[in-house]
């Protein structure tokens, strides 16, 4: 059978593709946050114009999305996921996970977690009191990977350093960042006594992320790819060339993105509360593409994000 995982550099198992939890806010849980933005809501529906397209999360949106993670997550056991990402950042996904990893036949070891602390935990030096409320609202004592979710300005170098001793203490089997460019790695190394094991960032076929890519290679770095279909952007979903390499192998043009990523040795991490997607994602195991078709797919690369460059972003509002 076709290896479906990846090894970090100190040996943990790491399965190829993930399922990534996004923002759930937890509205549900509350009966009268949920009439409060109603009301709210309402009232702007009918003195602001405009409100409802300027409005990009409603109400609505909000209560589809709990339901959703709630009920695709579990689903995703079921199909096979092995791996979940989520973050404190997140708000309540960590707790929507948590409720439906563990028990029902599934051993601890059976399920890959990641997590990450925010920029406010390393601003307040709480990265290790923040890893606590995650492991209590995950229902486990330990994470199999702990990232800081970006390079903040000034804190990330300091905030790294706890990261180490969670590693140490065994409250994570694994730690890396996330978003980070060569620089932001660099500067770790001059002080850090572990280099990350992982780097997670955007990359899809517009986003290639070549010269980091090929860094953290040099250094045992794992690449874990967030928004890996970028949103099947336009330039993705109607490319001809992503088109016919995905009918040539009777799949669609996600599956063969996220092939492609396999192929490459990223890690992929598509984030979807849609249970067909979420089935089709996994399932990439039955077809290889050929060097040809990675190319094609390597021709896409055109540098545009979705996501804030970490070295422009404002990290008060990540």
């Amino acid at each position: 059978m076709e290896q479906r995982y990846f090894l970090l550099r100190n040996g943990v198992k790491i399965p190829a593709i993930g399922y990534g939890t996004g923002i759930a806010k937890g509205i549900s849980k509350h009966p009268a946050a949920i009439a409060k933005r109603f009301v709210k809501e309402t009232a702007k529906n009918i003195l602001i114009p405009g409100f409802k397209e300027q409005n990009k999360y409603p109400l609505r949106m909000d209560l589809r999305k709990d339901r959703m993670l709630k009920r695709v997550s579990k689903a995703a056991l079921e199909e096979g996921y092995r791996l979940f990402d989520t973050a404190r950042a997140y708000q309540y996904s960590e707790s929507y996970i948590g409720e439906n990893l563990f028990g029902g036949g599934y051993s601890r070891e059976d399920i890959f977690v990641i997590t990450k602390a925010t920029n406010e935990a390393q601003r307040n030096r709480a990265v290790r009191e923040e890893l606590e409320i995650s492991l209590q609202q995950l229902g486990t004592d330990y994470v199999d990977l702990y990232l800081l979710h970006w390079p903040q300005t000034g804190t990330y170098p300091e905030a790294w350093k706890v990261m180490e001793e969670i590693y140490a203490d065994g409250r994570a089997k694994a730690i890396g960042m996330c978003n980070c460019h060569i620089h932001h790695l660099e500067e770790l190394e001059k002080t850090a006594e572990i280099v990350p094991m992982v780097n997670e960032l955007e990359c899809h076929p517009l986003l290639q992320q070549h010269k980091v890519r090929n860094y953290c290679q040099e250094k045992g770095i794992q690449i874990i790819a967030h928004t890996p279909a970028g949103k099947m952007n336009v330039k993705i979903r109607e490319s001809e060339k992503m088109k016919r390499i995905a009918q040539t192998h009777g799949v669609s043009v996600s599956q063969a993105v996220l092939r492609w990523h396999y192929q490459l040795g990223d890690v992929s991490i598509p984030n979807t509360v849609n249970l067909r997607h979420m089935k089709e994602n996994i399932a990439i195991w039955n077809f290889v593409l050929s060097d040809l078709e990675m190319a094609e797919i390597a021709s896409l690369d055109c540098g545009e994000r979705i996501w804030p460059n970490p070295d422009t972003a404002d990290f008060m509002k990540l």
